[in-house]
């Protein structure tokens, strides 16, 4: 008697996420200062501002000719009661003394955790799986009327349409995407490190520094769990046609490890040739992240998630100016100039770096000169879960 089959369809892994750098993934809304947090102490109170405007307002304010802001009506009550009516507090303060300052606000949960959006995640696995399938399935150089769309939005769809799409045309949609066999969840809070921190980003170019923008982020050693899926079955459908890019999700993490440090050997090979503070220092940081990542242990990688994480790292960034399928002229001509990407005052060179500022720094609170680190870095570790995503297949019928 023939016995049933068991075969699994699928990969599933618990997902670990640290943050190794202060991490901003916003929401596109900004905070206000006084309105919806208060400075005290380099620190940051966020307020409780539905809470606050409940109990604390009163028809009366509402008729003077500028009623109070959330944080003075705050202020009237004895400061033993101040936490009650607090959200969270963040480590850190804004510069501005302006009542109204903003600062960009992190993506959080209704109750004021914070959590890394899984399509946030899978969009810089994607990026680096892209950049690793280049190498092998873009290897003639490229050509402007058949590699290119002239809308800049859509500027590099048809390259990667090539890289993730095998043998589709983009009309097929996004079902057709190899990375359909990727499920990525969401990843809550499990352990919040540091904290939240208000952080003074700067720009660091050919400067040491330029006047920083301020946002709200999860500080270093948080650590969220969550859970990726590798699709197997999709693998076998000869109607999709993934089969031939089944090894990107095989080495998935070996393939971000690899993205991760060719970013590092970009901006370790742009910033040794600065002499300002902030590049030494960024020299410093990139050393001891290769040294990480060559140390890493197999079922880890390291990868920049987020804002501020810069053009590297969320485009096929220097697989348009190296090898084979591409040169610095072509990306000069058909990338930087077609689509106007430069934007600075001074004329510009062919040759120069792109972009030519970056804006991943965090300065420290107490020292303007000394920087903390790039932002966005994480540790992503994939723990297999046994026997998940197996089933039954009926003997073959004789």
């Amino acid at each position: 008697m023939n016995m049933p089959e068991i075969r699994k369809i699928a990969r599933v892994y618990d997902a670990r996420l640290t943050t190794i750098t202060p991490v901003h993934i916003g929401t596109g809304d900004v905070l206000m200062k006084d309105i919806d947090f208060l400075v005290e102490k380099g620190r940051t109170r966020r307020l409780d501002v539905d809470k606050i405007l409940d109990e604390l307002w009163d028809e009366t304010q509402s008729r003077k000719a500028e009623p109070p802001r959330p944080a003075e009506l705050l202020q009237s009550i004895p400061r033993a009661e101040w936490d009650s009516y607090t959200a969270y507090m963040a480590t850190g303060a804004m510069r501005a003394n302006t009542s109204g300052s903003q600062v960009r606000e992190q993506i959080k949960t209704p109750d004021h955790l914070p959590y890394i959006p899984g399509s946030s995640l899978k969009g810089a696995l994607r990026t680096a799986l892209a950049w690793a399938a280049w190498s092998e399935h873009i290897t003639q150089p490229l050509s402007p009327q058949n590699d290119f769309d002239h809308r800049a939005k859509f500027a590099g769809q048809r390259l990667e349409d090539r890289l993730l799409r095998p043998g589709k045309q983009r009309s097929d949609g996004p079902n057709k995407d190899v990375l359909r066999a990727l499920q990525v969840g969401d990843l809550h809070m499990w352990r919040m490190g540091q904290g939240f921190r208000v952080c003074n980003v700067n720009v660091v170019g050919r400067s040491a520094t330029a006047s920083p923008v301020e946002v709200e982020a999860i500080d270093a050693e948080a650590l969220f769990r969550g859970q990726i899926t590798i699709h197997d079955a999709l693998f076998e459908e000869p109607a999709l046609g993934f089969a031939s890019r089944k090894p990107l999700l095989d080495n998935l993490l070996s393939h971000v490890n690899a993205h991760s440090l060719a970013e590092l050997e970009g901006l370790t090979r742009e910033f040794s040739q600065r002499t300002h503070e902030g590049a030494r220092n960024i020299l410093t940081f990139c050393n001891e992240l290769t040294q990480m990542i060559q140390q890493i242990a197999p079922n880890q990688c390291l990868l920049r998630l987020g804002w501020g994480t810069g053009w590297d790292n969320k485009t096929f960034g220097s697989r348009l100016s190296e090898g084979p399928a591409g040169s610095l002229a072509f990306f000069e001509r058909e990338v930087v100039e077609r689509h106007r990407l430069y934007r600075g005052k001074r004329v510009r060179q062919v040759g120069d770096p792109f972009p030519t500022t970056r804006r991943v720094m965090v300065v420290r609170d107490a020292d303007p000169v000394k920087l903390k680190g790039m932002f966005g870095w994480v540790r992503l570790t994939l723990i297999e879960q046994a026997g998940r995503s197996y089933i039954s297949v009926p003997p073959t019928q004789q």
